[in-house]
């Protein structure tokens, strides 16, 4: 028996005699003796010691199994989900200025193209009947997706009547600051196949345009709460913050 790959030892002030054993795979804990875990490494530890060990996955026989074992676990996991969910970038474009944007300098005039929105719609019907999907799913995200809309209504509006003529189900989400969030909008997008879009309100007005202004400097608070209220019921709504 191997310690597993997947088995992390740390040291524990106030305790110089001790180690605190985690598994990464299992997330289980267990507290054992400098002795104990020599004993442990040597092969030498109690039946009862190591069959606990065992139990929680921190020793294991096949220590190259395992890694394998992980190394397939995803692609099984996608394999077995009826869905095919894809996260689709459609610009990089922004409407505000966030001061803790993770995107920086990435912002800026690049877009989708024709070609790749093309070679998108092929590739997501031939992996979607190849893989024998139930479902497609697309993320939008950019940038501000919403200000490529022209985008998200061709890409959808051509993949919904083909999802569906192969048996399955087609829908979308959004992540969006929510400024440009109005009923027709929503509207034209729910019967396209939008189910829910995630939108970012960092507290009170005055904590949120802190940290969320338009471009030009101007809050946003205002007028996404607006919308959250003119849209309520029309679709989803996942609120979030930072």
């Amino acid at each position: 028996m191997h310690l597993s790959p997947f088995l992390k030892i740390f040291s524990l002030p106030g305790k110089k005699e001790a180690r605190l054993l985690f598994s990464t795979k299992n997330c289980a804990l267990t507290l054992l003796s400098d002795k104990t875990l020599a004993a442990v490494q040597a092969g030498k530890a109690a039946p009862e010691t190591m069959d606990t060990l065992v139990r929680l996955g921190m020793v294991v026989a096949d220590p190259a199994k395992e890694q394998q074992e992980m190394h397939d676990y995803l692609p099984t996991v996608n394999r077995l989900n009826p869905n095919l969910r894809v996260s689709v970038i459609l610009g990089m474009a922004c409407n505000f200025a966030c001061v803790y944007c993770y995107e920086g300098s990435l912002k800026g005039s690049a877009a989708m193209s024709d070609a790749t929105a093309d070679q998108l719609i092929a590739h997501l019907l031939a992996r979607f009947a190849a893989d024998q999907k139930k479902r497609l799913i697309l993320d939008f995200y950019g940038g501000e997706p919403l200000l490529y809309i022209s985008r998200i209504t061709s890409l959808a509006s051509q993949l919904k009547p083909a999802i569906e003529a192969l048996g399955g189900t087609f829908n979308f989400t959004l992540v969006t600051n929510g400024s440009l969030f109005t009923p027709p909008v929503v509207k034209e997008l729910v019967a396209l196949g939008l189910v829910n879009a995630k939108i970012t309100i960092d507290g009170p007005a005055d904590n949120h345009d802190r940290f969320r202004p338009f471009k030009d400097g101007q809050g946003s608070w205002t007028a996404i709460i607006a919308n959250l209220k003119a849209c309520r019921g029309l679709c989803a709504i996942t609120l979030s913050g930072n």
